[in-house]
């Protein structure tokens, strides 16, 4: 990867697998030629995209390593994914299709914590204004006031002031002045005009996420392509979507990616291929796990598949059986589906099979079974 200089942890805390976790989901640096008019020359801003993807990097490795300097702490976190309270509601989180409210709040606090100052520095760089001649920021209170509550979110709410002073330990400079402030950075002094680039990205969908991927590439074409996403997954996933992205690309299908919220830990890549427009096909992924998805949309539709493979393939029916899978939730969309002799309940919300961590022939039979459902 392009941080192999990054040392982790034997043991780690979630907070810790957090923040690597968006290490790992950060684009490769490339930089981006833009033009605005404010008469600051190109190479500066290029200069300036080094410096900021720079200084975010050795932000991550700083929190990674210095938890309580950042006032982040996932104990509480820790000690509860290790309860006996959570082991006995794993089989009810698991089967019945239930969220865990207990461990969403305590891991939601941990994560904002940490997004906070990401959160901060997007604001700064959408509310101020550059000095043409320092390449630094300028802004009054007034805005300031605004990054403030706009970075602010549920689970951090009355600590911004502080925090915001926290990421000044990182190396950025806060001057002073009668009506505002002035940030700038001694070590890297044209950083804000990489912030900048980001900032000032054409609207789209994926703005936010590409402005947390760093993916300075995306400035002009903001929708990630197949090979952004491979890059950030390890070499046996990005093998096994090879397969699968080759096998169809002579399909007429539409690939879609759905812009992350955010790169901590629990957000996940997730594509999906369209064929007359719905879903088809698709997954799920970041660097620890991938799950393949085929969508029947409709319950009856599984059913009906199970009776075709059956008398098609016995072995490649077992198989579609075993990756079914099972909900118990009592909700009005659970539905029951004939898988051969077996009935089972499934979630009739979504509809499809599933496959973990698949390997090259689990891949070959999510395309056979694609194939025959679709009639590819």
């Amino acid at each position: 990867m392009f941080f192999e200089d990054f040392t982790r942890n034997n043991n780690e805390s979630s907070l810790q697998k957090s923040i690597y976790h968006m290490l790992y989901m950060l684009a490769s640096f490339k930089e981006v030629e833009v033009s605005f008019n404010d008469n600051i020359d190109t190479k500066n801003y290029l200069e300036g995209e080094a410096e900021f993807y720079q200084y975010v990097k050795n932000l991550y490795f700083d929190m990674y390593h210095n938890n309580e300097k950042y006032k982040l702490d996932s104990t509480k976190y820790d000690e509860y994914m290790k309860s006996d309270k959570r082991s006995k509601g794993k089989f009810m989180v698991e089967k019945q299709h239930h969220q865990d409210a207990k461990e969403s709040s305590l891991r939601n606090k941990f994560q904002q914590s940490v997004t906070f100052y990401f959160r901060f520095l997007y604001e700064l760089g959408i509310y101020a204004d550059i000095c043409t001649d320092t390449f630094s920021l300028k802004i009054s209170k007034n805005k300031y006031e605004n990054v403030l509550k706009n970075a602010e979110t549920a689970k951090v709410r009355g600590e911004t002031h502080e925090r915001a002073d926290i990421l000044l330990s990182s190396g950025i400079d806060r001057q002073e002045y009668e009506d505002g402030y002035v940030f700038s950075c001694e070590k890297y002094p044209k950083m804000f005009l990489g912030l900048a680039v980001l900032c000032r990205a054409p609207e789209s969908k994926y703005k936010w996420m590409n402005y947390m991927r760093l993916d300075y590439k995306r400035y002009h074409s903001p929708a990630p392509e197949m090979s952004d996403i491979k890059e950030t997954m390890p070499q046996d996933s990005a093998h096994n979507i090879n397969i699968l992205t080759e096998t169809l690309k002579g399909m007429p299908l539409k690939m879609r990616v759905k812009p992350m919220r955010n790169i901590t830990s629990d957000f996940k890549w997730k594509v999906e291929f369209i064929y007359k427009s719905k879903s088809c096909i698709g997954f799920y992924v970041d660097y620890t796990s991938l799950l393949v998805c085929i969508y029947f949309n409709d319950s009856k539709n599984i059913t009906a598949m199970a009776d075709t493979l059956r008398n098609m393939d016995e072995e490649l029916f077992e198989w579609y059986r075993n990756h079914i899978p099972e909900r118990l939730c009592k909700c009005p969309n659970n539905r029951w589906v004939t898988l051969g002799d077996t009935r089972r309940r499934i979630c009739g919300m979504s509809n499809r099979l599933d496959v973990n961590n698949p390997n090259e022939s689990d891949m070959e039979n999510c395309v056979k079974v694609l194939r025959t459902f679709r009639k590819l």
